[in-house]
């Protein structure tokens, strides 16, 4: 039977990426060494007409409303951190099909039983291809946003919509993009993901842990103003920690 591809995204300092790994393991090791923080970012719709106050929307310890949005911000040293890319070559764990459909968004690594990785590609993350993205809102109205550190740890990376496949990935270092967005008032611009041929890499979460800060932030967004974001009113929140 022909063994089946993956390939997988590991991001560590450029000495420590090996070329000849020594299995599957350790670079799922490797992956969870180096890239340990993260910001956990919440995004929720206000009433333009609010007239109240942002002590008031946190009364209860949270706003009352759901987020839309809900995103893991990593925290990436893009100029310390090089990328790995791995192809990854095995069998499927007995009882696991292919044919079923349900694959899209499954880590493809979760049932496949590794025989050989191979090294496709090492590269710094500062010489990757820049790319700009839009984070925040870009429709106009009132927001409350919350930041919020997180003591994180991530497996390899992986493509959501790249099942298992007899066919090795035909890889190209100049498909490789770094997304940048300005969060909020941001004076500079915030590494918030890595792409491949333009489909998105995901990087499976294993552990999150809040930190005691919170930042939260009244704002709205008026694309015909000068200066599309204004901050209403601002608070940190420190929490603390159970013992």
């Amino acid at each position: 039977m022909a063994r089946l591809h993956v390939p997988v995204f590991v991001l560590a300092p450029e000495p420590e990426l090996p070329l000849e790994p020594a299995g599957w393991s350790a670079l799922a090791q490797l992956q969870g060494h180096w890239v340990d923080e993260a910001e956990r970012v919440r995004l929720f719709p206000l009433a333009a007409d609010w007239q109240g106050s942002l002590d008031e929307l946190l009364g209860g310890g949270a706003p009352p409303m759901r987020p839309i949005c809900d995103a893991l911000v990593p925290g990436w040293a893009v100029e310390s951190l090089s990328l790995g890319v791995y192809e990854l070559e095995g069998s499927l764990a007995s009882g696991d099909d292919l044919s079923s459909g349900e694959t899209s968004g499954v880590d493809p690594t979760a049932g496949l039983q590794v025989e050989a990785v191979r090294c496709l590609d090492q590269v710094p993350l500062r010489d990757v291809q820049n790319e700009a993205c839009w984070f925040y809102p870009t429709e106009d109205g009132a927001y409350l946003s919350a930041r919020g550190p997180r003591a994180v740890r991530f497996r390899p990376g992986y493509l959501p919509d790249r099942p298992p496949t007899t066919e090795p990935l035909d890889y190209h270092r100049s498909r490789l993009r770094l997304l940048w967005s300005l969060l909020a008032d941001d004076t500079e611009m915030t590494c918030v993901g890595l792409t491949y041929n333009n489909r998105r890499i995901d990087w499976p979460l294993e552990r999150e842990e809040p930190q005691p800060r919170c930042d939260w932030a009244w704002f709205t967004v008026d694309s015909t103003a000068e200066s599309p974001y204004r901050e209403i009113e601002s608070r940190r929140i420190m929490q603390a920690q159970p013992h």
